[in-house]
């Protein structure tokens, strides 16, 4: 936990050809994304409304979650078609601005290995 964020950090290896959406994968929205400057380079700040899947909705107990991905993405060794995407997942229950602020903050002192 961070603040109010449960963080999680992966490392993915994605398509070039749509990146975030390959990241992300299904049962998902994109409800923005955008560029922002980060001390080790650029990333992808994307927030992504999670819907439940199809057999937990019938359950009636199902809701749809938001959660922040910030993604740096790098070449992938040997794999032309494909990128790393170092990625901070923040999933939260307060207010989007406060979430995106913190895990800014938070991925101010990332380091990539």
């Amino acid at each position: 936990m961070w603040d109010d964020l449960s963080i999680q950090v992966w490392t993915l290896g994605v398509s070039k050809v749509g990146p975030v959406e390959s990241a992300i994968g299904n049962d998902t929205e994109v409800i923005s994304k955008k560029q922002v400057s980060l001390p080790l380079g650029p990333a992808t700040l994307v927030l992504v409304k999670r819907t439940p899947p199809a057999t937990e909705e019938t359950s009636g107990s199902a809701r749809s979650t938001l959660e922040y991905w910030l993604m740096v993405f790098r070449p992938y060794p040997q794999r032309t078609d494909m990128e790393l995407a170092y990625t901070l997942h923040a999933g939260f229950g307060g207010s989007r601005q406060h979430a995106e602020s913190e895990l800014l903050s938070l991925a101010r002192g990332w380091k990539l290995p």
